[in-house]
């Protein structure tokens, strides 16, 4: 039996600019691009929900938290924060802010749900304890 029948004689192509039935070819460069232009903003959509979810349940508890960065499986900084300072590029030393900045550095929580004063100490403690490399001297 014709589909077409039933819908007017009309095709029952999809009227889209990117059909997902169709197959992408690479010397097609307007439907590469724009099939990446999709899976962009799908990868997006994820990654912006696994980073909520880390905020929820890692940041957004406590007033104040201590966090390293590690850089090669090395504590490079330690510091304090509210909010999401954790993941926050506005650094004093320049090199520091790029390798955030670029996602070269991993930041890991190690202390939430504290005081700004117990926060303070322990972040100063554990300055003097471990002297990483990008707070200042």
């Amino acid at each position: 039996m014709d589909k077409r029948k039933f819908n007017g004689g009309n095709s029952t192509k999809s009227k889209k600019a990117f059909d997902r039935r169709k197959r992408i070819s690479l010397s097609d460069n307007d439907s590469f691009e724009m099939f990446f232009g999709q899976f962009k903003d799908n990868m997006m959509v994820f990654y912006e929900s696994i980073y909520k979810a880390f905020l929820d349940t890692h940041v957004r508890h406590g007033e104040c938290y201590v966090y390293f960065h590690y850089l090669d499986g090395k504590i490079v900084y330690v510091g304090k924060g509210q909010g999401e300072r954790v993941f926050g590029w506005n650094r004093t030393n320049e090199e520091h802010s790029e390798l955030v900045k670029n996602g070269t550095i991993t930041p890991v929580i190690i202390a939430n749900d504290l005081t700004e004063e117990m926060s303070l100490l322990i972040e100063s403690a554990l300055i003097k304890n471990l002297n990483p490399i990008y707070n200042g001297r």
